[in-house]
């Protein structure tokens, strides 16, 4: 069976994390908290490049041939990435205001 050995705690949507394991060859569905995965690539037969989508948290499940494996932690998705990008010096000090409420 899969069997998933390292998870990232965290990443974000459309961004593409690592899966470590065994048994990832002819690997058929990976999900996130239950969710398909917009893309994952089998590196090798212990990698799994997988790409989260929004509301992905939860254990990551890789289903291949041989059954199906889940993580042992949690992988929790963070805000789309421009999120942690938004204080631009070009903004409008309405738009920064806006956007990043706790700056003062």
């Amino acid at each position: 069976s899969d069997l998933i050995t390292s998870i990232p705690s965290s990443g974000c949507p459309g961004v593409p994390i690592s899966i470590s394991g065994t048994n990832f060859m002819g690997a058929t569905v990976v999900q996130f908290g239950g969710i398909n995965a917009a893309s994952f690539s089998v590196v090798n037969s212990s990698t799994i490049l997988a790409t989260p989508t929004a509301n992905a948290t939860g254990t990551i499940t890789v289903t291949s041939g041989s059954g199906s494996g889940s993580s042992s932690t949690i992988f929790t998705i963070l805000p789309p990435l421009k999120s942690h990008f938004s204080q631009n010096p070009y903004d409008s000090p309405r738009q920064t205001v806006h956007t990043n409420p706790k700056i003062r």
